[in-house]
């Protein structure tokens, strides 16, 4: 039986150093597993099943993206949500309808390109 996909968006396995802030004051700085317009999976060495006290499903918290645009460091905040617990991980819904038109053509270029850079150009 094949596994059916879900999603409204495409996916891709693209890893991106990242922080998530959440207002109880649990941090996790680490790096995406997958990125789509409507979500990522963020993995962190940080966190496993014993050590994720604070974290529940539906918290709500501040997901930035860090990447480079040519060879210059750049970022894209946006809003987020608990939505599922993984392995050394937490999938989250990101509101990236937020983005202004510039952040949403930098995410969308680098979901394309599958790398955590996007041209300068």
């Amino acid at each position: 039986m094949t596994k059916t996909e879900r999603r409204k968006q495409i996916r891709k396995a693209i890893s991106v150093p990242c922080v998530v802030r959440f207002p109880s004051g649990i941090t996790i700085s680490d790096n995406t597993r997958d990125i789509s317009l409507d979500g990522v999976v963020v993995e962190s060495t940080s966190l496993s099943d014993t050590n994720r006290e604070g974290i529940s499903l539906g918290e709500i918290g501040l997901i930035t993206l860090k990447f480079k645009k040519g060879a210059v460091a750049n970022s894209i905040m946006a809003p987020c949500q608990v939505k599922h617990m993984v392995a050394n991980g937490v999938g989250l819904s990101v509101n990236f309808i937020e983005l202004n038109k510039k952040e949403l053509d930098l995410l969308e270029q680098m979901i394309a390109s599958g790398k955590a850079e996007v041209d300068s150009h």
